[in-house]
């Protein structure tokens, strides 16, 4: 496919934007220097709330794209069974595009990539009821000045997981049968340009390769929060690393101290070696069979506890605090540690 040209389906405009239209390209490899558009349409009556952007399919590579051109809109494009076989390739969803899976339960899965690009946002499940359980798959997800809200609790599996200027916030509800939500990045995650992963109840996180909060701002934190297996955790300066949440509200999942009695459980001072997010310990915040810890930052929680790492490096400006976040604050540090 070749000529400089334009293919669009795009919505109408008028005092409401007219939703973005569908185009799938069926059998062209190539297409370097033909445009595509698919946006939604400008809304004279709502300037900020355009049409919702359409979507553009590519069947040789198996790529969907979601663009909303720039165009600002309040307004989804929802996907409601994403294929399983074939999987999509790559999925991306740009330029203020919102993309949401508004199911009790959904996967969205790709062989390769999911991007989220230029204030794109992915929304899974609905607003009032997060109770349901959404998983994501991917080699790769990069985001970029985007947002992923999950109403219930995430199971995400990927390689890579990058965050520049993002926000990843999961909504568990008041529903302890949904409310621990496990991401795993085999191989990185890195935050940067204060991105900021939530959680307002349990949340595991683990991998293999190395956890980077770069700088200032970069925060992840829960309620409950246990990030484990990792071969290294970098808590850049002004970084943020806490677990539970400063002024959490009452719908929020309090944590339990588990320890109100002169002798606490022996599982504060022999917890269990394999890792797993137990919310029947007394621990808020727990690095378990890390090899490396460097502290820039701030760690903070009311019950910390390092089990099993090899080194633990506080840097000059770096800190790690039980101060005000409780009256019977807790800490333990660097339990077997070598």
């Amino acid at each position: 496919m070749q000529g400089g040209g334009k293919i669009s389906a795009c919505g109408g405009n008028g005092l409401s934007g007219g939703g973005g239209g569908r185009v799938s390209i069926d059998v062209f490899s190539r297409h370097d220097d033909t445009c595509f558009f698919v946006h939604g349409g400008r809304s004279s009556g709502c300037p900020d709330n355009a049409g919702a952007a359409g979507t553009l399919y590519e069947e040789v590579p198996k790529s969907i794209t979601v663009s909303n051109n720039n165009l600002s809109t309040q307004t989804d494009t929802v996907f409601l069974d994403p294929p399983y076989e074939p999987l999509w390739t790559n999925v991306f969803i740009k330029n203020h595009a919102k993309v949401s899976l508004p199911l009790r339960w959904s996967r969205l899965q790709a062989q390769e990539q999911i991007s989220l690009l230029s204030r794109a946002t992915l929304t899974f499940g609905l607003t009032h009821y997060p109770y349901s359980e959404f998983e994501l798959l991917a080699e790769e997800l990069l985001m970029s000045d985007s947002t992923i809200q999950v109403f219930g609790a995430l199971r995400m599996s990927v390689k890579m997981l990058l965050m520049w200027n993002s926000r990843m916030v999961i909504d568990g509800g008041r529903d302890s049968g949904v409310a621990t939500s496990l991401l795993e990045g085999s191989n990185l995650i890195v935050l940067r340009e204060s991105s900021v992963l939530h959680s307002n109840a349990n949340l595991g996180i683990h991998g293999q390769g190395v956890l980077n909060l770069s700088g200032n701002g970069d925060t992840i934190e829960a309620q409950r929060l246990i990030l484990s297996l990792f071969y290294n955790i970098l808590v850049g300066r002004g970084a943020v690393l806490r677990g539970p949440l400063i002024n959490a509200s009452g719908d929020d999942v309090a944590p339990k101290l588990n320890c109100e009695n002169e002798s606490c459980p022996m599982e504060i001072f022999h917890p269990p070696e394999d890792c797993n997010l137990n919310s029947s310990l007394s621990f808020t915040l727990q690095i378990c069979r890390v090899e490396d810890i460097d502290v820039s930052g701030l760690v903070q929680g009311t019950v910390i506890n390092f089990n099993r790492a090899r080194n633990v490096t506080i840097q000059r400006h770096g800190s790690i605090s039980a101060t005000g976040l409780g009256n019977t604050s807790l800490f333990l540090v660097c339990q077997n540690c070598y």
